[in-house]
């Protein structure tokens, strides 16, 4: 039996596709945090209770800064750490963080998202039917995944149909920071 203390990489290994790794359903079970061994050879913790995750979220001793997280997929790019740009508040903490919340905090409440049930299933409902349109093989990333979220966001912020265009060409994906994806949380 392997030692549970000491840190070990991400489980990747799938039995089935769309199933998560088998290793991470067992860790939950038996033991939602552990030791984690990043690519890069930092060590960290793995959180895989929702319990456990949400309380990590919330606390102010871990931090969502792109400078100080690693990949527990992959190793980095580039060594040089990078910090969030202006204005992109994701990958900041308080206090830098809090007057872009407040901002737009009130346009992703729940009350909003209610009030736009109605217009978002629509824009569900005509991305399914132009990738039926389509016909098979669609890309689901490239024609559902992508422009939903786009177009929901385009929604609540008021930008018309005119100035979306742009990033529709490219989902509105920020292909210019690879790294970014799949970042884990790290200590400050």
């Amino acid at each position: 039996m392997q030692d549970s203390s000491l840190p070990k990489p991400l489980p990747t290994a799938r039995t089935r596709p769309f199933d998560p790794p088998a290793e991470l359903a067992r860790l939950r079970q038996e033991q939602p945090i552990s030791p984690l061994l990043y690519p890069d050879g930092a060590q960290g913790w793995l959180v895989t209770g929702h319990a456990f995750a949400r309380t990590v979220l919330s606390d102010p001793r871990f931090s969502s800064r792109w400078d100080i997280r690693h990949s527990a997929t992959r190793r980095m790019l580039s060594e040089e750490p990078e910090p969030a740009e202006p204005g992109l508040f994701i990958g900041m903490d308080p206090p830098q963080h809090s007057p872009y919340r407040k901002l737009v905090g009130s346009q992703f409440g729940a009350r909003r998202l209610n009030r736009l049930r109605p217009r978002i299933e629509e824009i569900v409902a005509d991305r399914l039917d132009k990738m039926e349109r389509v016909g098979p093989p669609v890309d689901l990333v490239s024609e559902f995944a992508l422009p939903i979220p786009l177009s929901v966001v385009s929604e609540l912020l008021g930008v018309p149909d005119s100035e979306r265009a742009g990033r529709r060409q490219t989902g509105g994906a920020d292909r210019r920071h690879p790294r970014r994806p799949g970042r884990a949380l790290g200590p400050r």
